[in-house]
């Protein structure tokens, strides 16, 4: 008789193909240095940060160039030593244009050397803790660039007791987190040891997939030194890493509806936000670069770089030995909640995760019918809404409905859409729906 564990999970989620072979077993390659950085000023969820500099100005790597411009927000860091070309529109990965500093390297500028800084656990308070990293301008690097610092500014109605590290990594071809657990393991730890002292919390819980052994295992031994850490294994599934998601496989706690975790005691980070934690006290570093997957069929050296906030696409793909002509699409970030980009003009963001060249064969059909009703995006979806409806409501204008419905609770996560056999556009209605409420509200305030 055959006996199986059983794993933690969610109800609802989707089994999409992996395909993280092309990089999973590929160490982190360091990136060339740019010539030039293009860093919007919208790097985070929440306002656009406001400049420091303008046009001329010499700055120095790790430099503060804009600073955040209100309670959700985050400061910006200049990538390279040289000299700002101009405050101007540069290219976003929404398809427009927005505003951002230009700065050109100076190869005569000495490169910044970050010396390990002598730090005593004991003294870092939680005050000053949330100021060194809103200093530093770390948002989650999940996806979501939620600004960290604020996470941590609890009401006093609100208790902390539980910190999880989503290391999930559940979406296909991107390997970031995991190539960081396995190479900047004690980097980790470290950044572990300073959220616990700061926070004082109860106990730590890292939530990883169970299609990663080799970081379960290097976790398993190394957790050891750090008291009240534990690795929860959970099954593989998609979106197993969405915040909700992630808490209840781990807790059994459901955040309630327009809710956030800390409203049931909890804060969700991210690996390499934790990393980033850690260099941001032990080498006085800011956020400025980024471990990205470069992968996909239409990749001709798949890799796993770190790279410096504001590297030209373009300048990453000739770095990987180009992409190939059967390239049908390039995505930033996973295929399920990426971006499709026009060109490779867009430079890499505090978001930006992964960067995939996808052949036809990777992309699905995009042949509409009509909705069968079958009700598979209703089965799939991990927020137990139904989706179907919520996108009819929208196709026919009727926004009122759609938000009765649920249209707020909707992570995007786009399993409504793998599982349709009609393959109707229901994320992109819900996303066209939510961009019409948003415009809605700010009318309303201004009025």
């Amino acid at each position: 008789m055959h006996f199986f564990k059983r794993l933690k999970t969610f109800k609802g989620g989707i089994h999409p193909p992996e395909n993280k072979k092309l990089t999973e077993n590929l160490p982190i390659t360091d990136f060339l240095l740019p010539d030039t950085v293009y860093l919007p000023l919208n790097q985070h969820l929440g306002s656009p940060a406001t400049p420091l500099v303008q046009a001329g100005d010499v700055v120095i790597e790790g430099q503060k160039i804009a600073a955040a411009s209100g309670f959700i927000s985050a400061n910006i860091h200049s990538p390279i030593s040289g000299t700002v070309r101009k405050i101007a529109p540069v290219p976003y990965v929404l398809g427009k244009n927005i505003s951002g500093i230009i700065i050109d390297r100076d190869k005569n500028i000495p490169l910044k050397t970050w010396d390990l800084q002598k730090i005593n656990l004991a003294e870092i308070t939680k005050d000053k803790f949330i100021e060194t990293i809103k200093e530093k301008g770390i948002v989650g690097l999940g996806g979501a660039v939620f600004p960290t610092h604020v996470k941590f500014m609890t009401k006093p109605t609100q208790k902390l007791h539980t910190i999880i590290i989503n290391a999930c990594e559940c979406e296909p071809y991107l390997t970031v987190d995991t190539r960081a657990l396995l190479e900047m393991t004690d980097l980790f730890l470290t950044g572990l040891n300073i959220i616990k002292k700061a926070t004082k919390v109860d106990r730590i819980i890292i939530g990883i997939e169970d299609n990663k052994p080799q970081a379960i295992q290097v976790l398993s031994q190394k957790i050891k030194t750090v008291l009240g850490v534990k690795v929860v294994e959970l099954q593989t599934k998609y979106p197993q890493g969405g915040e909700k998601m992630l808490i209840k496989a781990v807790t059994n706690k459901e955040v309630p509806a327009g809710g956030l975790p800390i409203d049931v005691g909890i804060v969700v980070l991210n690996v390499n936000t934790v990393i980033a934690i850690a260099e941001a006290f032990i080498y006085d570093k800011p956020l400025i670069e980024k471990v990205v997957t470069v992968s996909g069929k239409g990749i001709s050296q798949p890799k796993n770089i770190r790279v410096k906030i504001g590297t030209e696409f373009q300048a990453i793909l000739d770095f990987c030995g180009g992409i190939s002509d059967n390239t049908k699409r390039l995505v930033v970030g996973g295929p399920m909640m990426g971006l499709a980009q026009a060109d490779a003009m867009t430079a890499v963001l505090k978001s930006t995760s992964g960067l995939l060249a996808l052949t036809a064969p990777e992309i699905a059909s995009t042949n509409l019918s009509p909705c069968i009703k079958c009700g598979k995006c209703v089965t799939a979806c991990p927020v137990n809404l139904l989706p179907l409806k919520i996108a009819k409501f929208i196709e026919n204008n009727r926004l009122d409905l759609a938000l009765k419905a649920g249209l707020k609770d909707c992570i995007e996560c786009g399993s409504c859409v793998f599982v349709c056999p009609s393959r109707r556009p229901i994320l992109q209605l819900i996303k066209y729906g939510k961009i019409k409420n948003q415009k809605k509200e700010v009318l309303k305030k201004e009025s």
